[in-house]
């Protein structure tokens, strides 16, 4: 598993009532960083709330012509990964997701499990807004 965080060079993951994820700066150069990560994905694995930042923005991104191509392009990707949230209140979730709300790490190796009968090697799954130690320390990292 490959957890990505946006993280400030001070160690900020957040700015105090911003929890939407508005005080990031993501230029082109960042934006490709993201898509060449997400591209190496078998899946993405996310807690609910940025999830739920992500929700009004990624579904209709590849289609929207008034967007840069590199958002076009991880909006492509962002539809078409599977998703894995963890949340215990999200219900309907949508956009090729799936909600696990007991056994993250069983729902993981499932995932391994089954891609390893793929031509395509297992790529690993990608973490945006998990806490870090809980899956270190299951060795899943």
């Amino acid at each position: 598993m490959i957890v990505s965080m946006n993280l400030s060079l001070d160690g900020c993951i957040e700015a105090q009532g911003q929890d939407d994820g508005s005080w990031l700066r993501i230029d082109e150069e960042v934006h490709r960083v993201f898509n060449e990560l997400a591209a190496g994905a078998d899946a993405f694995l996310y807690g609910r709330k940025v999830y739920e930042v992500m929700i009004p923005y990624w579904p209709d991104a590849a289609e929207d012509a008034a967007k840069p191509a590199y958002e076009r392009e991880y909006g492509r990707l962002w539809t078409d990964t599977p998703k894995v949230v963890v949340s215990t209140s999200l219900k309907e979730p949508g956009w090729k997701t799936r909600v696990v709300s007991s056994d993250v790490f069983e729902e993981l190796e499932r995932l391994k499990r089954k891609n390893r009968h793929r031509e395509r090697p297992y790529r690993g799954h990608v973490a945006f807004g998990i806490p870090c130690r809980t899956p270190l320390f299951h060795g899943m990292i």
